[in-house]
């Protein structure tokens, strides 16, 4: 199966369908009303049909949604658990993950593991529900989990997450390095076409 994946980024015309798919999974999952996406999301098609979407934020200069949960910034946070120091210009966080199966979403991270090779990205950071977490370690992908995501560091905001935080979501985070050594054996990146197969 091949996966045609492109981006939908903020001034583009497509850009306001990508999100409604996203907030309608989210509400159809969790009865969740999404407010904020990520200002790069990317769009799965397998027969010119929407199956999957992702996003992604840069922090150079971006504060990253999950550094609520954490008591340091994020680049601080990896650097204390590897004992090396990590610049926050190489963390992306990957978020509004929304897909009509799990091979889809599957097939969107592998994706992601090969465009953040390319974009010389070093961790990738995320919220990690039960089916996401479930999804990474079907793949095979390690990850380090960093703190609990408490909804009560959101205040009045956790109310639009509806059900969300009952899938206890934990912040996670991902060497891209080691993702790629495990995805690039099951999956196949054709950089020319901007499409995967696996």
């Amino acid at each position: 199966m091949l996966l045609r994946i492109h981006a939908a980024q903020v001034d583009q015309s497509e850009r306001k369908q990508v999100e409604t798919y996203i907030s309608t999974k989210y509400q159809e999952m969790h009865k969740a009303t999404l407010s904020h996406f990520s200002s790069t999301l990317f769009v799965g098609e397998f027969q010119h049909q929407t199956q999957v979407a992702i996003g992604i934020e840069p922090l150079k200069s971006h504060q990253a949604f999950l550094e609520q949960y954490l008591v340091q910034p994020i680049e601080q946070t990896l650097t204390k658990m590897i004992q090396r120091d990590v610049a926050r210009e190489k963390i992306i966080e990957i978020g509004n993950l929304a897909s009509q199966n799990m091979e889809y979403a599957k097939m969107m991270v592998a994706f992601l593991v090969f465009y953040l090779t390319l974009a010389e990205v070093e961790w990738a950071v995320c919220t990690g529900t039960i089916a996401v977490r479930y999804v990474l370690q079907q793949m095979g992908l390690h990850f380090h989990v960093l703190e609990k995501a408490n909804p009560e560091v959101l205040g009045e905001a956790q109310k639009q997450w509806g059900n969300y935080y009952q899938q206890k979501p934990l912040v996670l985070a991902i060497n891209v390095a080691d993702a790629l050594t495990v995805t690039q054996q099951h999956y196949d990146f054709k950089v020319n076409h901007s499409a995967i197969s696996g």
